[in-house]
């Protein structure tokens, strides 16, 4: 009965791996399900994440390895159930153990998101292109070189979206979309620079009589760190806000493989990361920030 239920997962594997657009995620699910299928017991239950939760835990494996190998079993054995390759729901709401940490990634609520995206004064020129990169980095989850990287043509503005096609890490692009309420300070700034400028000319110019000269890091900093500091958060930075949209995301409800593909990483084992949760107390809601543009 054991070798069954391996076949049967070994045989499910490839179409499963299909989903997942890119090489290295199938590499990494591939490499934990193999593991998985090796430690297989003879019959699928609907504890067997927590089982095998709690052998990989008794391994003495960090928790947030112990947390990235069950997330992916998980959505394994959701997949086997919504196929029809099982009959037992297998992939429970298991609570995945936390990690202990000495320094937690530091992220912003969604009442101090809230309060950093109001900040800029919108009435002014300045006011909406801040107010513009701040939903770039604290709803899209761009880095601050992504953000000076960002031409005017990279962003279409739709009926009730906003796409931005990125240039990432190691001139990678990646396509992001933003909803019609989370990008309403974003699609109004790319109006006012489509009807200012050329589509190649910076998104996000340092003043309006030098609309050729991109913003650097060190700029987006200062902007960043000067509205923090106007609402009482002088120590926000902007990692810390695409820190804060990736568990957003998480809490939402984005699956992992999505996830590292809205953030640009190489290696999905870097945006497993995002699966600690608790790294800030939970908020009214994952989209909270929302309310702000209604």
């Amino acid at each position: 009965m054991e070798a069954e239920v391996k076949v049967l997962m070994r045989t499910a594997l490839p179409r499963y791996l299909r989903q997942f657009e890119a090489e290295s995620t199938r590499v990494a699910y591939r490499r934990e399900l193999i593991r998985l299928i090796e430690w297989m017991p003879s019959e699928i239950t609907p504890e067997i994440v927590y089982d095998y939760r709690d052998w990989l835990t008794d391994r003495g494996l960090v928790s947030t390895t112990v947390r990235w190998r069950a997330t992916v079993s998980r959505a394994f054995f959701k997949w086997l159930t919504d196929h029809g390759a099982i009959d037992t729901h297998a992939a429970g709401e298991a609570r995945l153990p936390r990690r202990v940490r000495t320094a937690p990634p530091s992220i912003l609520t969604n009442v101090e998101l809230l309060r950093l995206l109001a900040a800029p004064d919108r009435r002014t020129w300045l006011g909406r292109r801040d107010a513009a990169m701040l939903v770039c980095l604290g709803r899209g989850g761009l880095r601050a070189v992504e953000v000076c990287r960002l031409r005017v043509g990279d962003v279409t503005v739709r009926e009730e979206s906003c796409r931005l096609d990125i240039l990432g890490k190691g001139g990678h692009r990646r396509r992001i979309t933003l909803d019609w309420v989370t990008s309403m300070p974003l699609r109004g700034w790319v109006r006012e620079r489509q009807d200012e400028c050329s589509p190649g000319l910076p998104l996000f110019p340092r003043e309006a009589l030098r609309p050729t000269t991109s913003l650097d890091h060190h700029a987006v900093r200062y902007i960043v760190t000067k509205h923090g500091r106007r609402v009482g958060m002088p120590d926000v930075h902007p990692h810390q806000l695409r820190h804060t949209a990736a568990v957003l995301a998480v809490r939402s409800g984005m699956p992992l493989h999505r996830l590292r593909a809205r953030l640009g990483h190489a290696d999905i084992r870097t945006t497993a990361r995002y699966l600690e949760g608790d790294a800030a107390p939970a908020q009214e809601g994952a989209y909270a920030a929302d309310l702000l543009f209604r």
